[in-house]
């Protein structure tokens, strides 16, 4: 009687006695928990037969039912050595399965080795990709915040420089309001002041002690040359009352006596007096004086004598009116008219 030994798993290495499965594509038989154990260990989509590598489908494993017991009973001697031999063949046949399926195993692992390195190599440079992705967004993020910085200190300056001129405008409107007021008291003044900062009336009260220095200097040089031309018009007019006096003691005496056409003296004096007048822009004119003495022929003397006409202190004031035009005029100037001008 020929006895067969029950067949091992290739996967526990346990006999096959219960819960077996069978692959469709291939036929080898395994328990059901090793072959799905196995199946969902397998890197690849389609897991594979752990004997001959042949694909297992998704519905290719199918259970087997079976009823296995164990022979009990005397065995010979002569069948002794022929099932240990039988019993080594299979252990070397396990052991060929054994390494089929770490050979398989090794490819699977190499595989699967080199589709991590793949993977790593893939990520690396995806790695790198990215750090220079971040060392660009960096370097753009400090761009950003030294523009920001800068734009805060452009806005900081511009804040202060608009309250300056805020400032300065509000001034400027005081004095404006202040210039326009008809009436300028003391009171406006001093609120006016009140809003400078000290530098700035040390500035303003300097400039306007400047520029009454300058009035004054200018008064003064006017006074001085009022004061000239009062001089010499007070001069001129003693001149003139003097020639007046004697011209009317002279009329006095001629109408009382009538000229004495042989004094010499009375000559003399009337050329130097004409000389004099002549400095002044005075005139000669020809006049006939009656002197009452008559001809033989009832008829009276005639005499041809220069005279001088003498010109009334009003007309002599009318022609040094153009003098009097030499003067520089100085117009009055207000304190409104400083803080215009400034």
């Amino acid at each position: 009687m020929v006895q067969f030994d029950v067949p091992s798993c290739s996967v526990c290495y346990e006999y096959l006695t219960s819960d077996l499965c069978a692959i469709t594509t291939c036929g080898h038989v395994y328990h059901k928990q090793c072959i799905t154990q196995w199946t969902k260990k397998s890197y690849v989509p389609l897991a594979k037969c752990p004997l001959c590598r042949c694909k297992i489908l998704a519905n290719g494993i199918v259970e087997l039912k079976l009823e296995c017991g164990e022979i009990r009973g005397n065995i010979n001697h002569s069948d002794a050595g022929h099932a240990e031999s039988e019993e080594i063949s299979r252990e070397i046949e396990d052991l060929k399965h054994k390494l089929a399926q770490a050979a398989s195993d090794n490819l699977d692992i190499r595989g699967r080795f080199v589709d991590l390195q793949n993977e790593n190599t893939s990520l690396g440079e995806s790695l790198i990709i990215e750090r220079d992705k971040n060392e660009i967004l960096q370097n753009k993020n400090e761009e950003l915040a030294l523009e920001v910085a800068a734009n805060n200190t452009t806005i900081a300056k511009l804040t202060e420089a608009l309250a300056k001129h805020k400032s300065r405008l509000k001034k400027l409107e005081d004095v404006n309001n202040y210039l326009k007021a008809e009436d300028v008291s003391v009171d406006g003044f001093s609120s006016y002041l009140k809003t400078l900062t000290p530098n700035e009336k040390m500035t303003m009260l300097t400039n306007r002690v400047s520029e009454l220095q300058g009035i004054n200097n200018t008064l003064t040089q006017l006074r001085d040359f009022w004061q000239k031309k009062c001089d010499k018009l007070n001069r001129d007019y003693m001149i003139l009352q003097r020639e007046y006096k004697t011209l009317m003691k002279r009329q006095a005496v001629t109408q009382q006596y009538g000229p004495d056409p042989l004094n010499d003296s009375t000559n003399s004096d009337s050329n130097n007096k004409e000389t004099e007048m002549d400095a002044f822009g005075s005139r000669k004119v020809k006049r006939v004086i009656n002197f009452g003495l008559k001809s033989a022929s009832d008829k009276p003397l005639q005499s041809t004598r220069v005279l001088v006409h003498r010109t009334p202190p009003s007309n002599f004031l009318m022609d040094l009116t153009p003098m009097f035009s030499e003067a520089p005029k100085v117009k009055p100037q207000k304190i409104s008219d400083f803080f215009k001008s400034h």
